[in-house]
């Protein structure tokens, strides 16, 4: 199949597979090029660090020879970020996504509930749905701490899911989930990952080597974020796992926002500026006591809005 060309002959759009620094590979058709970003792209990035991401749709010229240079990013519809308060930007990592698989592993990782909070308020941001994925679910000596999550979450409408390569448990919601869709996988390192997409997609090892080979890189994995088509006709963009996900350096109304319970009962506040951290008279931390607010998310908001790691 030829490249996908624009009403204008010499240009081509194309998604963009894998990005990084001033390169990217980008699949047009069924033809793949490695691309230089014309320099433009780095004029005005207003809030971002990086002018493409992993799951752009793009414009090309002087395609030739399997190379290209990419002269416009198209529109994104959802987009995955980190936040650099140090930089004071934002990092763009993923874009154009359907959804956001959040993954922490029951044990081995230790089971870290908070980092679901901070995917959460990242998704919520760039308009992306989330899914909360608890892998490894046959390690947990204790189910409690597991079942209080789920019953959490899901009681905010929010789809979460325990699973277990060696029990079955979970897959096939897991596999519901993923038909059809392009779905970003974001989580702890060592929760198993690969071991999952490789359980849904049994071509995705090799995909993987394939595309490191053409990059001329290492392991995608431990570098930087990859595209990979499914036969089902969406997509799995891979990530690299994470100990924690940096959002520092938001508003406290902005994170508010992406806790559905704390934002319902704001309205409570004596302050309109409330921040539900130290303001005498704070309806979210009265709505806390009372058990309409869960003491987990509030102190994980609290978290966030301060800066700090999770488990600080």
């Amino acid at each position: 199949m030829n490249p996908q060309r624009t009403e204008s002959s010499p240009q081509v759009r194309g998604i963009v597979l894998r990005f990084q620094r001033k390169s990217a590979l980008v699949r047009s058709g069924e033809a793949e090029f490695q691309c230089a970003l014309r320099k433009g792209l780095f004029r005005d990035l207003g809030r971002w660090s990086n002018p493409i991401a992993v799951g752009d749709q793009v414009v090309l010229e002087e395609v030739r020879d399997g190379g290209g240079v990419i002269v416009q990013v198209l529109p994104r519809r959802s987009h995955l970020s980190r936040v650099r308060p140090e930089a004071r930007d934002e990092q763009i990592i993923v874009a154009n996504a359907d959804l956001l698989v959040a993954m922490v592993a029951a044990a081995d990782p230790t089971f870290r509930p908070r980092l679901f909070d901070r995917l959460l308020v990242a998704a919520h941001r760039g308009s992306m749905p989330c899914l909360l994925l608890v892998t490894k679910a046959d390690l947990a000596a204790d189910r409690a701490p597991l079942l209080a999550a789920a019953a959490r979450y899901r009681a905010l409408g929010v789809e979460f899911l325990l699973t277990s390569l060696l029990t079955k448990e979970g897959l096939p919601e897991v596999a519901r989930a993923f038909a059809g869709r392009v779905v970003v996988v974001a989580g702890q390192s060592g929760v198993g990952k690969s071991s999952l997409l490789n359980h849904l997609y049994a071509g995705l090892g090799q995909a993987t080597q394939e595309i490191s080979s053409k990059w001329g890189k290492g392991c995608h994995t431990t570098t930087s974020a990859a595209w990979f088509s499914t036969p089902d006709g969406g997509a799995v963009i891979d990530t690299p796992g994470v100990r924690s996900f940096a959002i520092q350096g938001l508003e406290a109304v902005e994170v508010a926002e992406a806790f559905p319970e704390i934002w319902a009962e704001r309205v409570h506040c004596r302050f309109g500026t409330c921040t539900h951290d130290h303001e005498p008279g704070c309806g979210v931390k009265a709505a806390a006591s009372a058990g309409r607010v869960s003491p987990e998310r509030l102190d994980s908001y609290q978290r966030i809005i301060h800066g700090l790691d999770e488990d600080e």
